[in-house]
This record gives C-alpha cells, sequence and structure tokens, in this order.
C-alpha cells in the first residue's frame, strides 16, 4: 500500500472515533441530565397530594429511564465500533511505519505497538464494563461486607480517574467511588488513599469518612470501589455567600486540616473547591487523596506517581508541581489554600501580577489582614511563601 493512502485510511478512521467519541459524550450528558431530573421527580412526588400529578410524574420518569436506557445501549455500540477502529488504525499505522522505513529494529518496534494498542483496547473495554455495572448497580444493588446498597442512583458525578453513585447501607446514605481508568498506577493510588486516610486520618475532623475498599469481578475485571459517607455537596457547586464570617470560617476550617494532614506527614497536593464537601450542618470536608504524598518513612503504601507525570488541577496547584520530579512540600498546599480564598470571593484563582485584592468586595477593617497573608501564600517561589499552617494560624 502507498504511504499515502496509508495516512489517508489512518486519518479517516481516527476521525471516525473522535466523532464517536464526542457522540459518547453527548450521550453520556444526556444521561446525566435524565438522571437529575428524575431525582427531581422523585422529590416533587415526596411534596405532592395530588394522585394526577403523581401518576404524571411516575409517567415521566419511567420516560426518562427508558430513554436512558436506550441511550446506554447506543454508548455500548459505539464503544464496541471503536475497539474495532482502534484495532484497525494500529494494523495500517504499523504498515506506514515499515514503508517510512523507521530506523528502529523491527522486532522491538513491532512489540511496543502492540503493546500500545492492547493497553488502549484494554482501557476502553474497561471502561465499558464500568459502565455497564453501574447500570447494573442501579437496578440490583450492590453486596458488601457491611450489607447490601440499594437505593443507588447515578448523581451525574464523574471525574478523570472515578465514577460516582449514590446509595442506602444499613439506612445511611453512602456514597460508591468507582475506579474508572484502571492500570497498576492507579490502582495503586486508589488503594492507598483509602487504607491510609482510614488507618491515620478518620478520626479527625475535616477529613471524608471512609468505610470500605473492596473490588468486584465483573465482565473479567477486577473493578476496584471505595464505600464513603455521602455529603451534601462541595465548595464548587455550593459556594457559601461572600462575606466576611463565610471567608473566615473558610480560612480557619482549612487551616486547621491542612495542619493535621501536615503533621501526618501528608501532602494533598490536589486541595480544589471541587475536592472540598461540605456536611450537612455546613462543615467543611477534605476528600479525593489520589495525588496525595505519604511520607515513605511513615506509610507502608504510598502509592507514589511515576516520574514526569503532572499533579494536580493547574488552576490552584503550585507553579512547581508542574515541574517533573518535584518534591512535595507543605508549600504546596499553603498555595492552593490562598487561590481557594482568593477563587471564593472573585469566582477565579489570581495568575500574573497586580492581584485585585478581598477588600475591594469585602467591607471590613480586618480585611487588609487577610489580602496580606494570601499575598505571601501564592508567591510563585516556595521559599517566600509561609512553610506551615502554624505559621499563618500565629500570624493571624
Amino acid at each position: 500500500m502507498s504511504i499515502d493512502y496509508l495516512i489517508n485510511t489512518i486519518t479517516t478512521k481516527r476521525n471516525t472515533m473522535n466523532k464517536n467519541t464526542s457522540d459518547i459524550h453527548s450521550k453520556q450528558a444526556k444521561i446525566n441530565s435524565n438522571n437529575r431530573n428524575i431525582m427531581d421527580y422523585k422529590k416533587k412526588i415526596t411534596a405532592s397530594k395530588s394522585m394526577s400529578t403523581i401518576k404524571s410524574y411516575y409517567s415521566k420518569i419511567a420516560s426518562l429511564e427508558k430513554n436512558n436506557e436506550s441511550l446506554n445501549k447506543e454508548i455500548s455500540n459505539i464503544q464496541k465500533r471503536n475497539i474495532t477502529l482502534l484495532k484497525d488504525i494500529t494494523r495500517y499505522e504499523k504498515q506506514l511505519m515499515h514503508e517510512q522505513s523507521v530506523q528502529l529494529d523491527n522486532n522491538v518496534s513491532n512489540i511496543i505497538e502492540e503493546d500500545f494498542a492492547e493497553m488502549e483496547v484494554e482501557k476502553i473495554e474497561f471502561e465499558q464494563a464500568v459502565n455497564l455495572l453501574c447500570k447494573e448497580l442501579k437496578k440490583d444493588g450492590l453486596n458488601t461486607k457491611y450489607g447490601k446498597i440499594t437505593d443507588i442512583v447515578n448523581p451525574g458525578k464523574q471525574g478523570g480517574n472515578g465514577r460516582v453513585l449514590f446509595g442506602v447501607l444499613n439506612k445511611q446514605d453512602v456514597a460508591i467511588k468507582i475506579l474508572f481508568n484502571s492500570n497498576e498506577d492507579k490502582n495503586n493510588r486508589f488503594f492507598t488513599e483509602f487504607i491510609n486516610v482510614f488507618m491515620s486520618l478518620q478520626k479527625h475532623e475535616g477529613i471524608v469518612e471512609m468505610y470500605l475498599y473492596d473490588s468486584i469481578n465483573y465482565k473479567g475485571h477486577d473493578i476496584n470501589y471505595i464505600i464513603m459517607k455521602k455529603y451534601s455537596g462541595n465548595l464548587e457547586s455550593n459556594k457559601p455567600d461572600v462575606n466576611y464570617e463565610n471567608l473566615i470560617k473558610i480560612i480557619f476550617s482549612l487551616l486547621r486540616i491542612i495542619k493535621v494532614l501536615h503533621e501526618k506527614n501528608i501532602i494533598h497536593r490536589d486541595i480544589k473547591p471541587a475536592n472540598i464537601l461540605i456536611d450537612d450542618v455546613g462543615n467543611l470536608i477534605l476528600s479525593d487523596f489520589g495525588i496525595a504524598h505519604f511520607d515513605s518513612e511513615k506509610y507502608d503504601y504510598t502509592g507514589h506517581t511515576v516520574s514526569q507525570q503532572y499533579l494536580a488541577n493547574r488552576k490552584f496547584s503550585a507553579p512547581e508541581q508542574s515541574e517533573p520530579n518535584a518534591i512535595p512540600a507543605p508549600t504546596m498546599d499553603i498555595y492552593a489554600f490562598g487561590q481557594i480564598l482568593q477563587w471564593f470571593v472573585f469566582g477565579k484563582v489570581h495568575t500574573g501580577n497586580g492581584r485585585v485584592e478581598l477588600s475591594t468586595i469585602i467591607q471590613d477593617v480586618k480585611i487588609k489582614v487577610i489580602d496580606k497573608m494570601i499575598d505571601k501564600c501564592i508567591e510563585f517561589l516556595p521559599e517566600k511563601r509561609y512553610q506551615s499552617a502554624d505559621e499563618i494560624l500565629n500570624y493571624l
């Protein structure tokens, strides 16, 4: 085959695959929207006293659930087509490499290409298995060592590595965090997150409560999950009113949590509004220790990320976290703490020079003290920041 033909064929198949992936995301977004509507209708049923209205809500719920079932089938079929496309692309790319006479040992090159293709296929198959499992759990529940989790719903929350479901276990509301992208590194970190938080932080206020780590074999895949307490929301989606009292509450709540972590030789490295949960009485709860650094001298399980891997959210994480092999330090969490305060008042973090001060929004004689504190927290150079939570508390 000619090089031009191979390039055109690969490009066409990749475009088709990208279009399929976009279609999957659109359908998943529709499912998430349907689930939110279903939850709203269930709440309205509880509040309504009109039988005709209740029947109407049940009819709408049934229609939405039927639509979700159809969408899930469509997603499954598209994912199967993507697997076939990926195999074709891999085959054509290998032929293209041969035609271009790549200056590599052919045997080694073939092994690398085959391994890469196999990893990509396994990833797609694993994600497909997780999606199907979530669907079955909503229907049949989840049997655990502590009993059966029932009334499982999908709130539409999904991060890059985890899918979250809500349910009821022993009459208590719980969240099920399912590992969505599985490889050795992520499995290691998922287990490390649970065991270290469960053993070292479970009794401390402001730390997410975790109950159980387990796995389920589904369609040939070992899918790991963590059962934890369900919270009302997070700081990103349930931000309190911007005023001096709420600002002070956030400051001292986060400082107390950060102080505990650092005393336990833990650097979180991903403190951001989405990872700060809120309980029923408005207390802040820090969650998601998936990329936290656990000192190997204090912890048997560290789950340390492989070198060259970028860590955390670029908006809130310290600049040095983008550097390969950056040494974890408390100043990383202190930087994030300062950016969260800036975000709380203005809805965005500070970058560059000329930070807009909180005093332009919040009128209080003490706000200048907090502005000065934020300036030092978000210094570009780690050595110019506060070096500990205690140092900030002493300043305040």
